[in-house]
Protein backbone atom coordinates (compact mmCIF):
# COMPACT_ATOMS: atom_id res chain seq x y z
CA UNK A 1 0.00 0.00 0.00
CA UNK A 2 1.07 3.29 -0.91
CA UNK A 3 2.29 5.80 1.86
CA UNK A 4 3.37 9.44 2.52
CA UNK A 5 6.13 9.37 4.35
CA UNK A 6 6.90 12.79 5.88
CA UNK A 7 9.12 12.44 8.24
CA UNK A 8 11.24 9.45 7.31
CA UNK A 9 14.38 11.45 7.87
CA UNK A 10 13.85 11.73 11.51
CA UNK A 11 13.81 8.00 11.88
CA UNK A 12 16.75 7.37 8.70
CA UNK A 13 19.37 5.21 10.51
CA UNK A 14 18.13 6.02 14.19
CA UNK A 15 20.62 3.26 15.63
CA UNK A 16 23.65 4.68 13.33
CA UNK A 17 24.59 5.80 10.44
CA UNK A 18 39.12 13.40 -12.40
CA UNK A 19 39.01 9.58 -11.79
CA UNK A 20 42.93 7.76 -11.21
CA UNK A 21 44.23 5.19 -13.60
CA UNK A 22 43.31 2.64 -11.24
CA UNK A 23 39.40 3.66 -10.46
CA UNK A 24 39.26 4.30 -14.71
CA UNK A 25 40.27 0.88 -15.60
CA UNK A 26 37.12 -0.81 -12.88
CA UNK A 27 35.19 1.62 -13.67
CA UNK A 28 35.32 0.79 -17.54
CA UNK A 29 35.15 -3.37 -17.00
CA UNK A 30 31.93 -2.73 -15.01
CA UNK A 31 30.28 -0.08 -18.25
CA UNK A 32 27.96 1.71 -15.44
CA UNK A 33 27.61 3.26 -12.35
CA UNK A 34 28.91 0.21 -10.24
CA UNK A 35 28.97 1.82 -6.78
CA UNK A 36 27.51 4.74 -4.72
CA UNK A 37 29.53 8.02 -6.08
CA UNK A 38 29.84 5.67 -9.41
CA UNK A 39 33.39 4.88 -8.75
CA UNK A 40 35.68 3.65 -6.38
CA UNK A 41 37.37 7.05 -5.79
CA UNK A 42 33.04 7.53 -5.19
CA UNK A 43 33.52 11.27 -7.28
CA UNK A 44 30.18 10.94 -8.65
CA UNK A 45 31.33 11.32 -12.12
CA UNK A 46 32.19 9.13 -15.19
CA UNK A 47 32.88 10.98 -17.93
CA UNK A 48 34.85 13.56 -16.64
CA UNK A 49 33.14 16.27 -18.35
CA UNK A 50 33.51 19.41 -15.63
CA UNK A 51 29.97 19.98 -14.26
CA UNK A 52 28.54 23.98 -14.18
CA UNK A 53 30.24 27.22 -13.22
CA UNK A 54 27.39 28.97 -13.03
CA UNK A 55 23.84 27.34 -12.51
CA UNK A 56 20.45 27.27 -13.18
CA UNK A 57 17.39 24.62 -13.10
CA UNK A 58 17.32 22.34 -15.91
CA UNK A 59 14.47 20.69 -14.90
CA UNK A 60 13.05 20.06 -11.73
CA UNK A 61 10.47 17.06 -10.82
CA UNK A 62 8.02 16.88 -7.55
CA UNK A 63 5.56 13.50 -7.69
CA UNK A 64 2.52 15.35 -6.76
CA UNK A 65 0.64 12.51 -6.09
CA UNK A 66 2.92 10.80 -3.89
CA UNK A 67 5.42 13.96 -2.55
CA UNK A 68 8.38 12.74 -0.20
CA UNK A 69 11.79 13.86 0.34
CA UNK A 70 14.63 12.44 -1.91
CA UNK A 71 17.44 11.40 0.17
CA UNK A 72 18.57 8.48 -2.39
CA UNK A 73 21.36 9.89 -4.43
CA UNK A 74 21.28 9.19 -7.88
CA UNK A 75 23.29 7.36 -10.80
CA UNK A 76 23.40 8.50 -14.17
CA UNK A 77 23.92 6.22 -17.20
CA UNK A 78 23.28 6.36 -20.74
CA UNK A 79 22.01 9.51 -20.69
CA UNK A 80 19.69 8.24 -17.87
CA UNK A 81 19.04 9.35 -14.41
CA UNK A 82 17.80 6.63 -11.74
CA UNK A 83 17.07 7.81 -8.29
CA UNK A 84 15.10 6.84 -5.46
CA UNK A 85 12.48 8.24 -3.13
CA UNK A 86 11.15 8.14 0.09
CA UNK A 87 6.99 7.66 -1.28
CA UNK A 88 8.34 4.09 -1.82
CA UNK A 89 9.34 4.39 -5.65
CA UNK A 90 12.51 4.22 -7.88
CA UNK A 91 12.14 6.66 -10.80
CA UNK A 92 14.11 7.03 -14.28
CA UNK A 93 13.97 10.15 -16.20
CA UNK A 94 15.72 11.09 -19.63
CA UNK A 95 18.36 13.23 -18.21
CA UNK A 96 18.08 15.87 -20.71
CA UNK A 97 14.37 16.78 -19.88
CA UNK A 98 13.28 15.41 -16.66
CA UNK A 99 10.41 13.40 -18.58
CA UNK A 100 10.05 9.98 -16.57
CA UNK A 101 10.17 7.46 -18.22
CA UNK A 102 9.37 4.71 -16.05
CA UNK A 103 9.01 3.97 -12.16
CA UNK A 104 9.17 1.22 -9.83
CA UNK A 105 7.20 1.41 -6.94
CA UNK A 106 8.72 -1.06 -3.82
CA UNK A 107 7.66 -1.78 -0.26
CA UNK A 108 9.18 0.08 1.20
CA UNK A 109 11.44 4.25 1.15
CA UNK A 110 13.83 4.28 -1.23
CA UNK A 111 17.10 5.52 0.63
CA UNK A 112 19.38 2.94 -1.44
CA UNK A 113 21.12 4.49 -4.07
CA UNK A 114 21.01 2.72 -7.40
CA UNK A 115 24.15 1.18 -9.31
CA UNK A 116 23.61 0.40 -13.01
CA UNK A 117 25.46 -2.02 -14.65
CA UNK A 118 24.78 -4.02 -18.02
CA UNK A 119 21.56 -2.38 -18.36
CA UNK A 120 20.44 -3.15 -14.91
CA UNK A 121 19.36 -1.79 -12.28
CA UNK A 122 20.63 -2.54 -8.47
CA UNK A 123 18.91 -0.97 -5.41
CA UNK A 124 17.66 -1.70 -1.99
CA UNK A 125 14.38 -0.76 0.10
CA UNK A 126 13.70 0.21 3.70
CA UNK A 127 14.94 2.01 6.79
CA UNK A 128 16.23 1.20 9.71
CA UNK A 129 13.19 0.03 11.51
CA UNK A 130 12.34 -2.32 8.42
CA UNK A 131 12.65 -5.90 8.46
CA UNK A 132 11.42 -7.36 5.57
CA UNK A 133 13.26 -5.50 2.91
CA UNK A 134 13.68 -6.41 -0.33
CA UNK A 135 16.81 -5.92 -2.91
CA UNK A 136 16.18 -5.42 -6.48
CA UNK A 137 17.39 -5.81 -10.10
CA UNK A 138 15.39 -4.51 -12.63
CA UNK A 139 15.63 -3.62 -16.57
CA UNK A 140 16.99 -0.53 -16.95
CA UNK A 141 15.12 0.41 -20.34
CA UNK A 142 11.74 -0.44 -18.79
CA UNK A 143 11.91 -0.62 -15.41
CA UNK A 144 10.80 -4.21 -15.70
CA UNK A 145 11.31 -6.37 -12.42
CA UNK A 146 14.41 -9.24 -13.32
CA UNK A 147 14.60 -10.62 -9.63
CA UNK A 148 14.13 -9.46 -6.37
CA UNK A 149 16.01 -11.20 -3.38
CA UNK A 150 14.45 -11.28 0.23
CA UNK A 151 15.70 -10.33 3.85
CA UNK A 152 14.67 -10.64 7.26
CA UNK A 153 15.96 -6.37 7.59
CA UNK A 154 16.79 -3.52 5.86
CA UNK A 155 18.80 -2.99 2.63
CA UNK A 156 19.18 0.85 3.17
CA UNK A 157 23.24 0.04 1.76
CA UNK A 158 23.95 1.11 -1.57
CA UNK A 159 25.36 -1.68 -3.64
CA UNK A 160 28.41 -2.36 -5.51
CA UNK A 161 28.83 -4.51 -8.56
CA UNK A 162 32.02 -6.27 -9.53
CA UNK A 163 32.48 -9.09 -11.89
CA UNK A 164 29.42 -10.25 -12.05
CA UNK A 165 28.46 -10.25 -8.50
CA UNK A 166 26.68 -7.61 -6.44
CA UNK A 167 27.42 -6.54 -2.90
CA UNK A 168 24.91 -4.86 -0.29
CA UNK A 169 24.79 -4.50 3.28
CA UNK A 170 21.41 -5.56 4.90
CA UNK A 171 21.42 -4.37 8.07
CA UNK A 172 21.43 -7.31 10.76
CA UNK A 173 21.72 -9.58 7.78
CA UNK A 174 25.38 -8.52 7.47
CA UNK A 175 26.13 -8.81 4.12
CA UNK A 176 24.90 -10.46 0.77
CA UNK A 177 26.96 -11.49 -2.48
CA UNK A 178 24.72 -12.10 -5.28
CA UNK A 179 24.90 -13.29 -8.63
CA UNK A 180 24.56 -10.40 -10.64
CA UNK A 181 22.30 -11.87 -13.04
CA UNK A 182 20.07 -14.79 -11.64
CA UNK A 183 19.94 -13.22 -7.87
CA UNK A 184 20.75 -16.07 -6.48
CA UNK A 185 23.23 -16.14 -3.33
CA UNK A 186 26.84 -17.10 -3.48
CA UNK A 187 27.60 -16.15 -0.06
CA UNK A 188 26.25 -14.15 3.31
CA UNK A 189 28.67 -12.74 5.73
CA UNK A 190 26.86 -12.88 9.27
CA UNK A 191 27.10 -11.55 12.96
CA UNK A 192 27.58 -7.91 12.06
CA UNK A 193 25.07 -4.94 11.26
CA UNK A 194 25.59 -3.40 7.93
CA UNK A 195 24.22 0.23 6.65
CA UNK A 196 27.00 1.56 4.93
CA UNK A 197 27.49 1.20 1.58
CA UNK A 198 30.32 -1.78 0.56
CA UNK A 199 32.85 -1.35 -2.24
CA UNK A 200 34.24 -3.45 -4.50
CA UNK A 201 37.54 -3.40 -5.65
CA UNK A 202 40.82 -5.48 -7.10
CA UNK A 203 39.43 -8.63 -5.45
CA UNK A 204 38.15 -7.13 -2.16
CA UNK A 205 35.01 -6.18 -0.46
CA UNK A 206 35.08 -3.21 2.17
CA UNK A 207 32.52 -1.82 4.15
CA UNK A 208 32.06 -0.36 7.76
CA UNK A 209 30.17 -1.48 11.32
CA UNK A 210 29.04 0.90 13.18
CA UNK A 211 27.30 -1.57 15.96
CA UNK A 212 28.92 -3.58 18.47
CA UNK A 213 33.16 -2.76 17.41
CA UNK A 214 32.94 -0.62 15.35
CA UNK A 215 35.37 -1.86 12.53
CA UNK A 216 36.39 -1.59 8.70
CA UNK A 217 36.09 -4.80 7.29
CA UNK A 218 38.16 -6.33 3.98
CA UNK A 219 36.82 -9.69 2.77
CA UNK A 220 37.48 -11.91 -0.31
CA UNK A 221 35.26 -11.07 -2.77
CA UNK A 222 34.86 -14.42 -4.32
CA UNK A 223 34.68 -16.55 -1.20
CA UNK A 224 33.24 -13.84 1.67
CA UNK A 225 36.06 -14.96 3.89
CA UNK A 226 37.54 -12.46 6.28
CA UNK A 227 40.77 -10.51 5.19
CA UNK A 228 41.38 -8.35 7.75
CA UNK A 229 39.08 -6.20 10.26
CA UNK A 230 40.25 -2.89 11.63
CA UNK A 231 38.93 -1.99 14.67
CA UNK A 232 38.20 2.00 14.77
CA UNK A 233 37.62 4.28 17.85
CA UNK A 234 33.88 5.28 16.66
CA UNK A 235 31.46 3.47 14.38
CA UNK A 236 32.33 3.77 10.87
CA UNK A 237 29.05 4.74 8.80
CA UNK A 238 30.87 6.83 5.92
CA UNK A 239 31.12 4.44 3.19
CA UNK A 240 34.67 3.48 2.30
CA UNK A 241 36.56 5.16 -0.82
CA UNK A 242 39.68 3.52 -2.71
CA UNK A 243 42.50 4.94 -4.86
CA UNK A 244 45.74 4.16 -5.43
CA UNK A 245 46.35 1.27 -2.58
CA UNK A 246 44.58 3.17 -0.07
CA UNK A 247 41.42 3.12 1.44
CA UNK A 248 39.73 6.07 2.88
CA UNK A 249 36.76 5.90 5.74
CA UNK A 250 34.74 8.44 7.75
CA UNK A 251 34.12 7.91 11.57
CA UNK A 252 32.29 9.41 14.23
CA UNK A 253 30.27 9.08 17.52
CA UNK A 254 26.94 11.21 15.43
CA UNK A 255 24.12 9.50 13.53
CA UNK A 256 22.37 10.76 10.50
CA UNK A 257 19.89 12.07 12.70
CA UNK A 258 21.82 13.89 15.75
CA UNK A 259 25.26 14.95 17.10
CA UNK A 260 26.31 13.23 20.33
CA UNK A 261 26.85 15.16 23.27
CA UNK A 262 31.02 15.37 23.35
CA UNK A 263 30.79 15.23 19.24
CA UNK A 264 34.12 13.69 17.69
CA UNK A 265 34.63 12.16 14.12
CA UNK A 266 37.60 11.61 11.99
CA UNK A 267 38.76 10.45 8.37
CA UNK A 268 40.72 7.89 8.32
CA UNK A 269 43.40 6.19 5.70
CA UNK A 270 44.62 2.65 5.47
CA UNK A 271 46.04 0.68 3.88
CA UNK A 272 44.04 -1.63 1.52
CA UNK A 273 45.76 -4.83 1.79
CA UNK A 274 46.66 -4.46 5.60
CA UNK A 275 44.04 -2.12 7.10
CA UNK A 276 47.07 -0.60 8.83
CA UNK A 277 46.75 3.19 9.53
CA UNK A 278 48.27 5.52 7.03
CA UNK A 279 47.17 8.73 8.55
CA UNK A 280 44.23 10.20 10.25
CA UNK A 281 42.36 13.42 10.63
CA UNK A 282 40.46 14.63 13.36
CA UNK A 283 37.17 16.92 13.04
CA UNK A 284 34.66 18.06 15.40
CA UNK A 285 31.56 15.89 14.65
CA UNK A 286 31.05 12.83 12.80
CA UNK A 287 32.39 12.13 9.03
CA UNK A 288 28.99 10.51 7.53
CA UNK A 289 29.87 10.76 3.85
CA UNK A 290 32.22 9.34 1.66
CA UNK A 291 35.39 10.86 1.03
CA UNK A 292 35.62 11.74 -2.55
CA UNK A 293 39.28 11.45 -4.23
CA UNK A 294 40.66 13.38 -6.90
CA UNK A 295 43.95 14.88 -8.21
CA UNK A 296 45.52 13.94 -4.71
CA UNK A 297 42.92 15.51 -2.48
CA UNK A 298 40.02 13.69 -0.26
CA UNK A 299 36.71 15.93 -0.02
CA UNK A 300 34.46 14.98 2.76
CA UNK A 301 31.35 16.68 5.07
CA UNK A 302 31.30 16.75 8.70
CA UNK A 303 28.31 17.23 10.97
CA UNK A 304 30.50 19.85 12.29
CA UNK A 305 29.29 22.21 9.54
CA UNK A 306 32.52 22.19 7.41
CA UNK A 307 33.13 20.44 4.31
CA UNK A 308 36.75 19.83 3.96
CA UNK A 309 39.74 19.23 1.66
CA UNK A 310 42.81 17.24 2.42
CA UNK A 311 45.84 15.94 0.91
CA UNK A 312 45.02 12.37 0.07
CA UNK A 313 48.36 11.06 0.91
CA UNK A 314 49.81 12.98 4.02
CA UNK A 315 46.31 13.60 5.73
CA UNK A 316 46.99 17.66 5.95
CA UNK A 317 44.27 20.23 5.72
CA UNK A 318 44.22 21.72 2.51
CA UNK A 319 41.35 24.29 3.20
CA UNK A 320 38.41 24.11 4.87
CA UNK A 321 34.93 26.04 4.41
CA UNK A 322 32.10 26.78 6.69
CA UNK A 323 28.61 25.78 5.91
CA UNK A 324 27.05 26.35 9.52
CA UNK A 325 25.26 22.87 9.42
CA UNK A 326 25.47 19.56 9.07
CA UNK A 327 26.89 18.02 5.86
CA UNK A 328 25.54 14.59 5.41
CA UNK A 329 25.51 14.86 1.10
CA UNK A 330 28.72 13.40 -0.14
CA UNK A 331 30.95 15.44 -2.14
CA UNK A 332 31.37 14.93 -6.06
CA UNK A 333 34.28 16.02 -7.64
CA UNK A 334 35.41 17.14 -11.42
CA UNK A 335 37.92 19.06 -12.82
CA UNK A 336 38.61 22.08 -11.16
CA UNK A 337 34.56 22.16 -8.71
CA UNK A 338 33.45 19.98 -6.53
CA UNK A 339 29.54 20.06 -4.87
CA UNK A 340 27.65 18.97 -2.38
CA UNK A 341 24.24 19.67 -0.26
CA UNK A 342 23.87 20.27 3.64
CA UNK A 343 21.84 20.56 5.95
CA UNK A 344 21.03 24.19 5.45
CA UNK A 345 18.79 22.96 2.38
CA UNK A 346 21.65 24.61 0.04
CA UNK A 347 23.32 23.38 -2.72
CA UNK A 348 27.20 24.05 -3.13
CA UNK A 349 29.93 24.72 -5.74
CA UNK A 350 33.52 25.57 -4.49
CA UNK A 351 36.38 25.59 -6.64
CA UNK A 352 38.88 22.77 -5.06
CA UNK A 353 42.22 24.89 -4.94
CA UNK A 354 41.26 27.65 -2.40
CA UNK A 355 37.92 26.15 -1.50
CA UNK A 356 36.01 29.55 -2.45
CA UNK A 357 32.19 29.37 -3.89
CA UNK A 358 31.41 29.44 -7.14
CA UNK A 359 27.71 29.76 -6.81
CA UNK A 360 25.27 27.79 -4.20
CA UNK A 361 21.20 27.23 -4.99
CA UNK A 362 18.59 27.26 -1.80
CA UNK A 363 16.55 23.70 -2.31
CA UNK A 364 15.18 24.68 0.54
CA UNK A 365 13.90 21.41 3.48
CA UNK A 366 12.21 20.10 5.75
CA UNK A 367 12.25 20.82 9.60
CA UNK A 368 10.85 17.35 11.12
CA UNK A 369 9.90 16.83 14.49
CA UNK A 370 12.42 17.85 17.52
CA UNK A 371 14.02 20.17 14.80
CA UNK A 372 15.68 17.47 12.85
CA UNK A 373 16.22 19.36 9.81
CA UNK A 374 16.70 17.73 6.51
CA UNK A 375 17.53 20.05 3.80
CA UNK A 376 20.13 18.27 1.06
CA UNK A 377 21.10 14.61 2.33
CA UNK A 378 20.89 13.36 -1.60
CA UNK A 379 24.66 13.53 -3.09
CA UNK A 380 25.34 15.02 -6.47
CA UNK A 381 26.07 13.19 -9.67
CA UNK A 382 27.76 14.84 -12.25
CA UNK A 383 27.29 13.80 -16.44
CA UNK A 384 27.25 15.81 -19.24
CA UNK A 385 28.36 19.29 -17.66
CA UNK A 386 25.24 18.85 -15.65
CA UNK A 387 24.63 18.51 -11.40
CA UNK A 388 21.72 16.24 -10.74
CA UNK A 389 20.73 15.73 -6.60
CA UNK A 390 17.48 15.36 -4.69
CA UNK A 391 16.51 17.41 -1.78
CA UNK A 392 13.83 16.63 1.38
CA UNK A 393 11.44 19.54 -0.14
CA UNK A 394 10.36 16.61 -2.37
CA UNK A 395 12.08 17.70 -5.02
CA UNK A 396 14.75 16.31 -7.35
CA UNK A 397 16.59 18.69 -9.48
CA UNK A 398 18.90 18.95 -12.79
CA UNK A 399 21.26 22.21 -12.67
CA UNK A 400 22.90 23.11 -16.07
CA UNK A 401 25.26 26.50 -16.85
CA UNK A 402 23.97 29.38 -17.50
CA UNK A 403 24.28 30.60 -21.58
Amino acid sequence: MRKFIGISILLLFVGCFPLEKAEREAVASEGGWSAFKGNAARTGNLDNIPGPATAKVRWSFRDEEYSAPFTSSPAVVNNRVYVGCDNDTLYCFDADSGKELWRFETNYEVFSSSAVVDGKVYVGEGLHYTQDANFYCLDADTGKLLWKFPTTSHTESSPAVSDGKVYFGAGEDGVYCLDALSGKKIWQFSGVHVDTAPLAVKGSVFFGVGYGQPSIYCLDADSGGKRWQAEVNYPAWGPPAYSDGKLYAGIGNGTFVKSADDPVGEVLCLNADSGNIIWRYSAQDSVNTTIAIADGKAYFGSRDGFLYCVDANSGELVWKFPVGKPVLSSPSVVGNRVYFGANDGIVYCLETSKGQMVWSFDAGGITFLMDIEGGVLSSPAISNRKVYVGSSNMTFYCFEAEE
